[in-house]
């Protein structure tokens, strides 16, 4: 039964959005109560951003209708709707690189002002709105940061300063878009503490892809798939329904061959972490068998797998924070395996220079791209035979993405087998020499990456990408 439209923070009713003839939501109905924790969950190419935009004021929908505590909002602009209370996040970081923390989290503040339209005005003008700016940079653990550029401060401190900017304008409803992508176990476990921690009095509805973090924050879940609400209800409920006895992995089958590289592709939620994770020992498959080099591994224990000669660098990177950088690398040694050429300390700082620049310093001080070479320098002092990288590139800037995939085509040409879970396509097909495609758990595509790469019809199909004509 629906309840009263006043008793509604938020409400969407039948919101069709489309770009040509691609409708990317499809009479999209939900209804959030106020104080309420909103999980919004779906594949990649769902419409999931595509209804938050339309919430936002970001896109303007074909038909259907948007209230916010009962006044309609739908076609009104994005700074009118936030004079109403709501405020979100964006799954790419949109920062003033080049300002500090406290004048971005001030320009935040200062856009619900008239006073916005005095641009001759020098910011430092505003000293409430800076005051407020630090109290609010304070609660997220960046007040000593808060004179620092942007462009000085690691990837997930950014997420958090974006954070601080929505929380300082005290919404009655926060749209968080994907805020804990690209983050590292710890900086999860931050973020997630600081969204527990916002009072009741903000509605939050957030999309996320980590499972585990997002079920412990939601007290309900709306499923999307193909721009269309699948289910929506209360999040036990939906667990028990859904996921309860649900298998992820159908028949998977493929095989790498010795010192080639294999691309493991799919939208989220299509298999991808489950298969690693399954060949590494951390779930044991219900049927069918994995062979390491014609050797059985299936049911082994990750430790016997690792020693046999599998090496993971698992999505998140998880190095450990309180050991310095030449540290993390040495426990991490591992002898007995048919690595043609052993991995050393020396060697890892040969593939990752900046790694040596930092040997001394703790991991946890480390920027997101540097973290993530850490973790692919740990994974190869195992001297694997066949190395597992899960989502390498996520939430890297550009230039490191560039610098880890040169590192992965030098691993490539020295003759290491990998296989390679990564979103950013062209990255993964620019290096690997097979590509497989999982969707809902079963393996779609099985064939070379010069072939997928040039088949616009199967990405479009299967990994939710899109050209517009």
């Amino acid at each position: 039964m629906t309840a009263p439209a006043e008793n509604h923070a938020l409400e969407v009713v039948n919101l069709k959005k489309a770009f040509g003839g691609l409708t990317v939501t499809q009479n999209v109905s939900i209804t959030v109560r106020p104080g309420e924790r909103r999980l919004i969950i779906g594949p990649n190419g769902a419409g999931k951003t595509t209804l938050f935009n339309q919430i936002s004021g970001d896109l303007r929908p074909n038909s259907g209708l948007i209230r916010l505590f009962g006044n309609d909002i739908t076609y009104l602009p994005p700074y009118k709707r936030a004079h109403f209370g709501l405020s979100r996040t964006y799954q790419i970081i949109t920062l003033f690189s080049d300002d500090t923390l406290q004048h971005n989290v001030t320009l935040g503040l200062l856009g619900l002002r008239t006073a916005r339209w005095h641009i001759w005005r020098p910011i430092s003008f505003y000293s409430d709105l800076a005051a407020a700016a630090r109290k609010t940079l304070d609660a997220v653990g960046l007040l000593h940061l808060a004179a620092h550029p942007i462009s000085d401060i690691a990837y997930g401190e950014k997420r958090r300063v974006e954070l601080a900017i929505a929380l300082a304008q005290r919404p009655r409803v926060l749209l968080l878009d994907e805020p804990l992508a690209g983050l590292s176990n710890m900086e999860r476990a931050t973020v997630k503490s600081l969204i527990a921690a916002i009072p009741r009095e903000t509605t939050v509805i957030m999309i996320e892809h980590d499972m585990d973090t997002a079920l412990d924050l939601a007290e309900t879940v709306t499923l999307l798939n193909y721009g269309r609400v699948i289910v929506d209800g209360e999040r036990d409920t939906v667990i028990a329904e859904y996921y309860g006895d649900s298998h992820i992995l159908h028949g998977v089958s493929f095989s790498l061959a010795a010192g080639g590289v294999l691309a493991l592709l799919g939208r989220n939620g299509a298999g991808k972490t489950t298969c690693i994770s399954t060949i590494i020992g951390f779930l044991r498959p219900q049927e069918g068998e994995i062979q390491l080099f014609g050797e059985p591994i299936e049911g082994l224990t990750p430790e016997r797998i690792s020693h046999l000669g599998i090496g993971l660098v698992p999505q998140g990177r998880r190095i450990f924070p309180s050991l310095t950088v030449r540290e993390n690398l040495v426990v991490a040694r591992q002898r007995g395996t048919a690595s043609k050429k052993p991995w050393s300390v020396e060697r890892i700082y040969e593939l990752f220079p900046r790694l040596r620049e930092r040997h001394a310093q703790f991991a946890g001080t480390l920027s997101g791209g540097e973290q993530q070479m850490l973790a692919i320098g740990r994974a190869l002092m195992g001297n694997p035979r066949v190395l597992l990288l899960d989502e390498p590139s996520e939430g890297l800037a550009p230039l490191i993405v560039a610098e880890v995939g040169r590192a992965m085509k030098r691993l490539k040409e020295e003759g290491q087998s990998i296989i390679l879970v990564e979103q950013n396509r062209k990255l993964a097909l620019d290096i690997a020499d097979r590509a497989v495609i999982l969707n809902t758990g079963r393996c779609v595509f099985d064939g070379g990456a010069n072939e997928l790469a040039t088949n616009e019809a199967l990405v479009a199909q299967h990994l939710g990408i899109y050209r517009a004509h």
